[in-house]
């Protein structure tokens, strides 16, 4: 057993969860649970049209329109002069340059969604290949305990023998401690699936737009307001600043929704969504987000000015609106589904402890037990699993789109 297996075992055997929730419980019930909402079979505050992997449906929609928009922005000097009215030439922070670094930024930002768009394709490759996997090997294991003592326990049991004063032979020891060498260690990493980089990705993602780009854009958009006779009416300016101001707000709200349970701490899977990004109140809010957006929306493209320059920032702008609390949600939804699953991963470390310390038989056939409980409960999360997978790869596989 390695350094490192050692040290994470002692703080979970000696924490408090382990010795009063129940790991063996918790490793039934928590990654179930989870993969019903995030499959849609349990309501959440999730609509089940809207379900997918750690992006959902209308995510993949909303990104694939911000890096289509951006593949079309010129990034030379000679085509960006060229969507220049004649009134915005020279004007202080509407320079050309300015505008090819923004769509340049824009670009290389769009690129990091083709990186971060791979690693979530691989890991739910991964995680649907890992839930069939599990209950594969946890067959193996009663397969093999029911080899060293299958036949024995069931004799005992059917004449009216107490399993609990048979003692465990020399010989079936040394087999158990072969089991736990050779199956438990072979047991499969429950984070593997999760590239934890996923993770950085959407934060790195989600702060390049809020706090570079929404910035640059807004600054660039004052600029281009300063050229005179726009045919932007002033009320339209109003409207566009009083949604802005009631998105913010909402976001702001809908972040702090998904990602506090207590002030400052990231949350813990719910068990019944009452909190984090199943939560029925984290739906209502980003549906107002959705609402918001929408009106936001229908209101720019009633307005766009009809120069190419201010027409591209505009809808430039739209574009990130739209992207607004997404990413934070699918890294939060990235944390909460390692949490989900990490009771399994306790269990199996409880279970090699287990292994060195059985004595009698009716150890090894309440280890046996519990082993098919969760291995019928896995087969029920595989399933949930697969829908998922395909689902998720549906909505990715679009013919008409690719991620360059």
């Amino acid at each position: 057993m390695s350094e490192h297996y050692v040290d994470e075992l002692e703080s979970i055997v000696g924490s408090e969860f382990y010795e009063q929730s129940g790991v063996f419980e918790q490793s039934i019930v928590v990654p179930l649970r989870f993969m019903q909402y995030l499959a849609g079979v349990r309501i959440s505050g999730i609509p089940r049209a809207d379900r997918g992997f750690l992006f959902r449906r209308t995510d993949i929609e909303n990104i694939r329109l911000y890096v289509d928009h951006a593949r079309l922005l010129p990034t030379t000097l000679e085509s960006v002069k060229r969507l220049y009215p004649p009134r915005a030439v020279g004007l202080e922070g509407l320079e050309p340059e300015q505008i090819v670094s923004f769509h340049q930024q824009v670009l290389t930002h769009t690129k990091a969604w083709t990186h971060l768009e791979h690693a979530v394709k691989v890991a739910c490759d991964s995680m649907n290949q890992l839930a069939g996997d599990i209950p594969e090997r946890f067959l193996q294991l009663v397969e093999d305990i029911d080899g060293i003592a299958g036949e024995q326990s069931a004799d005992l049991q059917s004449n009216g023998g107490d399993l609990q004063l048979v003692a465990l032979t020399d010989q079936q020891r040394s087999a158990l401690e072969g089991i736990r060498l050779n199956r438990v260690h072979e047991q499969p990493d429950i984070r593997g699936f999760f590239n934890t980089t996923i993770f950085t990705q959407c934060r790195a993602f989600n702060n390049t737009l809020v706090n570079v780009l929404m910035p640059k854009v807004a600054a660039l958009l004052e600029a281009y307001s300063h050229v005179n006779n726009l045919p932007v009416s002033a009320s339209f300016e109003t409207d566009l600043r009083a949604i802005d101001e009631q998105l913010n707000t909402r976001v702001t709200d809908y972040e702090r929704l998904i990602t506090e349970t207590a002030p400052g701490m990231m949350p813990r899977f719910s068990l019944d969504a009452s909190s984090g990004v199943f939560s029925r109140q984290a739906g209502i809010v980003r549906g107002e987000i959705h609402r918001l957006v929408v009106e936001r929306g229908r209101l720019v493209f009633a307005h766009l000015p009809q120069d190419a320059l201010g027409t591209i920032l505009y809808v430039s702008q739209q574009r990130f609106f739209e992207l607004r609390g997404r990413f934070m949600a699918a890294a939060v939804t990235c944390r909460e589904m390692e949490q989900a699953w990490d009771p399994l991963k306790w269990y199996v470390l409880g279970v090699n402890e287990y292994l060195k310390q059985v004595s009698h038989l009716s150890d090894l056939t309440q280890l046996k037990i519990n082993l098919v409980r969760l291995m019928k409960t896995w087969l029920r999360v595989k399933s949930l699993t697969e829908q998922v997978y395909n689902s998720f790869t549906t909505i990715l596989e679009r013919d008409d789109w690719t991620a360059g």
